[in-house]
């Protein structure tokens, strides 16, 4: 169990993923293969998968930590009503077709969390901040910021103006806010900006390809959204095209960087 947990300290999931499944094993072999001493197992793997992205196991797993938890602690546990976060999100993450799902888990999440913890809990804005991020991909923009709006008082009290969770409501905040006052190619303008100020934290927590994958994923809205004439749009293009390139450049990913900064050029002699 010590290396296994090493390998969670370290990010090593595989690894975990791996020594987990022997902890199992060697549990099931002993008899000792109850609800309350695998529990911790099935956090592991969950924790494991959900960080690689294997979201229809992270699914699997949460139902069961959630049944096991609602029996030994109750529905509305703090524990029980983390795993269904973390079930909530496991869910959004595999695409539009469970965000219905995803939303109804996470919006009862939020209820019970205000309910049992109250509302300035960290674990109950932690809540807020998922809905809201749901509410937003459903194209729910003034319901999403209302939510994060609430938050960012909270955070600001809790955490102070510098913290990560401040700026994240904040910059939530006026995102949402650019795309009601100037629609969706002003806040995605914005996101880009943002995206630039905190790459070097996920950097730090080993994220880098994250940022790249969000890079692309504006490059592909902003190139819809552009109309076609304008020489302001097309500096501001160009500097998107460009804050992507360095993006990418910080993911490794020097292929894709080639390709942008080909179109930054592109774009400049087009102007």
């Amino acid at each position: 169990m010590y290396h296994r947990n090493r390998a969670l300290e370290q990010q090593k999931w595989d690894e975990a993923i791996m020594l987990t499944f022997h902890i199992l094993d060697a549990k099931a072999s002993a008899e000792d293969y109850s609800d309350a001493s695998t529990l911790p197992e099935l956090e592991a793997l969950e924790r494991s998968y959900r960080a690689i992205s294997h979201w229809r196991e992270a699914e699997d797993l949460n139902k069961q930590i959630i049944q096991r938890k609602t029996t030994q602690l109750g529905a509305m546990d703090q524990e029980t009503l983390t795993s269904g976060s973390n079930l909530s999100w496991a869910l959004w993450n595999q695409g539009r077709s469970r965000w219905a799902e995803a939303e109804k888990i996470a919006e009862q999440v939020m209820l019970d969390s205000i309910l049992t913890l109250g509302e300035e809990h960290i674990d109950t804005l932690v809540s807020f901040v998922n809905l809201a991020t749901i509410w937003y991909h459903q194209s729910r923009v003034a319901e999403s910021a209302r939510l994060h709006i609430k938050t960012l008082d909270e955070r600001k009290r809790l955490f102070g103006e510098g913290s990560r969770d401040f700026r994240e409501s904040k910059n939530w905040v006026d995102f949402l806010r650019s795309i009601e006052e100037g629609g969706a190619l002003k806040g995605w303008l914005y996101w880009v900006a943002f995206t630039c100020e905190v790459q070097d934290i996920a950097i730090e927590n080993a994220e880098p390809s994250a940022c790249a994958r969000l890079a692309n994923t504006i490059d592909e809205r902003v190139e819809a959204t552009y109309p076609q004439g304008s020489r302001q749009i097309v500096y501001d293009y160009q500097k998107v095209l460009a804050e992507l390139a360095f993006l990418t450049s910080v993911a490794s990913n020097l292929d894709e960087t080639d390709r942008i900064t080909r179109r930054v050029h592109s774009s400049h002699n087009q102007n």
